[in-house]
C-alpha cells in the first residue's frame, strides 16, 4: 500500500535533489562511480541500481561516494540522506508492505520503517565497512524496525495500564523476562524522543541533541557538535526541548 506520506515524502526529496546542491552530488557520486555523466536525475540511478541488483558492485562504489561526502562534508549530510533515501527507496516500499504483521496501521508502520533507515544509515561508517553495503543498512533497517516495533508496543502498554491491579498483572505475565539493558533502555529513550517530535513537541535537532544526551551520555556540548549548531545554541535548545516535553505531559502521568 502505497501511502499519503510516502507519495508526499517522495515528492519532496525529488524537489530538493533537483535543486543545484542535489544535481552537483549527483554528478560527483557518478563521475566516482564511473558511470555515464549522462545520468539525468537521482531516479534514474536509482533504477539502475535497482536492475542491478544489491550485490553487483556497482552499489558498493555508489554508496561508497555518497558516504565519504557526508562524512568530509558536514554541510552535504542532509543532501546525502536525501539522496540516500532516493537510492533506498525501494528497499523501504519493500519493508514496509511485507512487515504488516509487526505494525498494522499503513501510516505508522512507514514512519517506523523511516526512522530505523535514517538510524541506520547515521550509524553506517566506512571506517568499519566499505562493502556489501546495501546489506548492511538493509539488515541493520530491519533490526531497529523490529526492536521499534516492539519497544513502542511496550510504551504503549504502560501508559494505558494506570490502574495497580493492570500493572500487577502485567509485571506477572513478564517476570520471566531479564532485566532492561542499557541498549533497551536507549531504544526506550529514542523511541519517547520520536514520538515527541512527531508530535510537534520538539524538533529534528531537538530530538537528535536529547538522543545524544539521554541516551548516548554525551554533554550538551558535545552533543550540540553531533547535531552541528553552538553550544550556547544547544544549551537554549536542550531548555527548550524540556519544557516542551513537560508541558505537553498531563498532570499526574
Amino acid at each position: 500500500m502505497f501511502t499519503n506520506v510516502q507519495a508526499e515524502l517522495r515528492q519532496a526529496l525529488e524537489a530538493e535533489l533537483r535543486g543545484v546542491e542535489g544535481m552537483q552530488l549527483l554528478g560527483e557520486v557518478t563521475a566516482e562511480a564511473s558511470l555515464p555523466a549522462t545520468m539525468e536525475n537521482w531516479s534514474a540511478l536509482e533504477k539502475l541500481l535497482h536492475s542491478l541488483g544489491p550485490k553487483h558492485p556497482t552499489h558498493d562504489r555508489v554508496l561508497t561516494a555518497c558516504f565519504a561526502r557526508r562524512d568530509t562534508s558536514p554541510e552535504k549530510a542532509r543532501v546525502v540522506e536525501s539522496a540516500l533515501l532516493v537510492l533506498f527507496w525501494p528497499m523501504l516500499k519493500s519493508v514496509h508492505c511485507r512487515k504488516e504483521k509487526l505494525e498494522t496501521d499503513a501510516e505508522t508502520r512507514w514512519s517506523e520503517v523511516f526512522f530505523a533507515f535514517l538510524r541506520a544509515i547515521r550509524r553506517f561508517s566506512l571506517d568499519r565497512r566499505n562493502e556489501h553495503i546495501s546489506g548492511k543498512i538493509y539488515n541493520d533497517l530491519l533490526h531497529d524496525f523490529y526492536r521499534a516495533c516492539s519497544k513502542r508496543r511496550e510504551l504503549a502498554e504502560r501508559e494505558i495500564a494506570h490502574d495497580p491491579e493492570e500493572m500487577r498483572r502485567m509485571a506477572d505475565e513478564k517476570a520471566h523476562a531479564a532485566d532492561v539493558t542499557s541498549s533497551d533502555r536507549r531504544d526506550i529513550i529514542v523511541e519517547f524522543l520520536h514520538r515527541q517530535c512527531r508530535a510537534g513537541n520538539i524538533d529534528d535537532i531537538e530530538r537528535d541533541l536529547l538522543v545524544a544526551i539521554l541516551a548516548d551520555g554525551l554533554t550538551v556540548k558535545d552533543a550540540a557538535v553531533r547535531v552541528g549548531i553552538s553550544y550556547e545554541a544547544g544549551k537554549k535548545r536542550k531548555q527548550r526541548a524540556e519544557k516542551a516535553i513537560t508541558s505537553a505531559i498531563p498532570a499526574g502521568r
